[in-house]
């Protein structure tokens, strides 16, 4: 699954939109996030735990 399609997912379950252009530019940092994330311990989490806690989350409270 990509992290676009975990996004979505995720986004879903918080009932928030966003244009779709938004959204592919919050997949691509997580790409970033988890590509470096492999080299240097940024985070400590992945996957949809990265993305729910470190963009939907955020983007919810926001």
């Amino acid at each position: 699954m990509s992290h676009l399609e975990v996004l979505e997912s995720e986004l879903r379950m918080f009932q928030l939109e966003l244009p779709f252009q938004q959204k592919l530019a919050l997949a691509r940092y997580c790409d970033e996030l988890a590509r470096w994330n492999e080299k240097v311990n940024l985070s400590g989490l992945g996957g949809a735990s990265m993305i729910r806690r470190l963009v939907v989350e955020p983007v919810w409270v926001g």
